[in-house]
């Protein structure tokens, strides 16, 4: 019986090997796209179109959480923070850069994390702005890498998985907020590209429509 688990244990190996070899040759691949594709993930799609990135600096600094009644003290309290992150470090602008003239890809249990997320939460200007923006995304199937769903963390949601298992697949880099899944990857040895930008959130069905001149709502797409 231990010789058979010793067996077990050195074809489970062999498998990981094969796959990380797999991995490094697809990530090899980067350098010949020339970086001209991105990958987004379920976060980065939600920071694109929060109001909270797309309000005037002056209606950011004005803006209240506080007496929300859908909002209990400790998600006042993140939002705040997020609030403040936002005036400090304006999350459009990593992202902007981040995906330059690239083209947008994203696979399909991202998109249908998507809209059930803007389907129960978000203001209309959010989900009018996702609409806008995934008609402008090429949306691919899933196929993630076999050793990130191999990943084993409670912490770890299997849609995650899926999603920027897809990314590595693929080869290229991602764009999300997601920290928490980038250092677990790290951990087990998993190393992908990413680019790390601000977390934000929906609040459109947290405000009301701030006081703004039309100049405004065309230079901040609050229409």
């Amino acid at each position: 019986q231990q010789q058979q688990q010793q067996q077990q244990q050195q074809q489970q190996h062999a498998a990981s090997s094969l796959s990380l070899k797999r991995l490094g040759q697809k990530l090899s691949q980067v350098k010949s796209k020339g970086g001209l594709v991105i990958f987004l993930d379920v976060s980065c799609v939600i920071a694109l179109c929060s109001d909270l990135c797309h309000f005037p600096p002056k209606t950011l600094q004005n803006l209240k959480f506080s007496g929300c009644t859908s909002t209990s003290k400790r998600a006042e309290a993140e939002l705040e923070y997020l609030r403040q992150d936002e005036l400090k470090s304006p999350a459009l602008h990593i992202i902007h850069n981040a995906i330059g003239d690239r083209k947008m890809l994203m696979c399909r249990t991202a998109r249908a994390a998507l809209e059930r997320i803007f389907s129960s939460v978000g203001g209309e200007r959010e989900r009018e702005r996702f609409r806008r923006l995934v008609s402008t995304i090429e949306i691919v199937a899933d196929e993630p890498a076999e050793v990130v769903m191999r990943m084993t963390s409670r912490k770890l949601k299997a849609e995650s998985k899926v999603i920027f298992g897809t990314g590595v697949s693929m080869g290229l880099t991602t764009l999300t907020s997601n920290k928490a899944f980038v250092r677990s990857s790290r951990q087990k040895q998993i190393h992908f590209p990413v680019v790390l930008h601000p977390a934000r959130a929906l609040i459109g069905h947290l405000v009301q429509v701030p006081n703004a001149s039309n100049e405004q709502k065309r230079r901040y797409n609050l229409s």
